[in-house]
């Protein structure tokens, strides 16, 4: 997971900055103080998660004991059958 997260951060950075330097808003002091408030505000993505992510790749970590308990039983049966996924 730690290899996946990373890789997936990686890749999210290069295609934004890619996106970024396209619309020539990379160097722009807004776009910055945007991407500031976005991830470390008191409700931006990176202080509302925190504390889940470092749960999460505790060495102990056992996700029933904190609720994450989901069913896949209607998920086993549909991919164990023939019948086509995207048929519904």
């Amino acid at each position: 997971m730690k290899l996946a997260l990373i890789d997936m951060i990686h890749a999210n950075t290069r295609v934004a900055i890619k996106m970024l330097r396209h619309d020539k808003q990379f160097w722009k002091l807004s776009t910055f103080k945007s991407m500031f408030k976005f991830f470390f505000s008191k409700k931006g993505a990176l202080r509302m998660n925190y504390a889940d992510y470092k749960l999460f790749f505790d060495k102990d970590v056992f996700l029933r004991r904190h609720g994450n308990d989901l069913d896949l039983t209607p998920w086993k049966e549909k991919f164990s059958s023939n019948e086509p996924i995207l048929g519904k």
